[in-house]
């Protein structure tokens, strides 16, 4: 479950951590309380877009987003989370929406596929962009070992790069409900399902890593090829927040 909290018109995710041992001076006084807690903005667009979505439909009719929550009536939980989030996603909605001044003051939205399309690849685009120093990092790597004319080939570039795309893509589609995660993939030379084959490499795997690795997606609480996710979020989840912050 993701915890948010707002202060001076952003939203943030807030996630603790607790080390096992230590304590901490705060000027002269030792706090013997080490829980940390870390506080990402977030970008209320992607949380508010399932009911967008649900309310709107893409390249569907124009709406006032603020009456959202009415076409909700059967699902109360999604249109309760819409009302609380529309003051911090209504001033953004032109990212992903259509919008018409049909006189007077009252705007209409029209969730659009190719300005949300666009949206979406710019957020996966900056996850990729991080993973280039890791991409640089390990042809390096693996140009100053022995086998190093096997592994510089323009093949084994291109499965590296690859790789690297496929978990960037993996990071954004567990935010996502599995149609906006179809509307992207396709550019991205990705198939649905090889999200849940991705396998990260951190040097030398025992036996039992393997075999944690080898376990099916659905029972490790990542998405499925159903299109929904288990109640425990994927292991880079608690690094992705800062990538999905207003900034483009």
């Amino acid at each position: 479950m993701m915890s948010l909290a707002a202060a001076d018109g952003k939203l943030y995710e807030l996630q603790s951590h607790t080390p096992e041992r230590g304590s901490y001076f705060l000027d002269d006084y030792l706090e013997k309380n080490n829980e940390f807690i870390f506080a990402s903005v977030v970008d209320p667009v992607m949380l508010a877009l399932p009911a967008i979505h649900e309310a709107m439909g893409l390249d569907g009719e124009a709406k006032d987003m603020a009456n959202i929550p009415l076409d909700l009536e059967k699902k109360p939980i999604l249109a309760a989370a819409y009302e609380r989030l529309h003051p911090y996603v209504a001033p953004r909605a032109d990212q992903i929406c259509e919008v018409f001044n049909l006189g007077g003051d009252e705007l209409f939205h029209q969730l659009s596929r190719e300005k949300l399309k666009d949206f979406l690849l710019a957020k996966f685009q900056r996850l990729y962009d991080h993973f280039k120093g890791a991409i640089q990092a390990q042809l390096a790597s693996d140009s100053a070992s022995p086998m190093s004319a096997d592994r510089m080939s323009d093949k084994y570039k291109a499965a590296v790069k690859k790789r690297h795309t496929i978990e960037a893509a993996s990071i954004l589609c567990d935010l996502l409900p599995r149609w906006a995660c179809e509307m992207i993939l396709p550019d991205l030379e990705i198939k649905f399902e090889e999200l849940f084959a991705v396998q990260r490499r951190s040097g030398p795997t025992s036996s039992a890593k393997r075999k944690a690795l080898a376990t099916p997606a659905s029972k490790r609480g990542k998405k499925t090829p159903s299109g929904k996710r288990g109640a425990a979020l994927s292991p880079n989840q608690s690094l992705m927040d800062s990538f999905f912050s207003p900034g483009r």
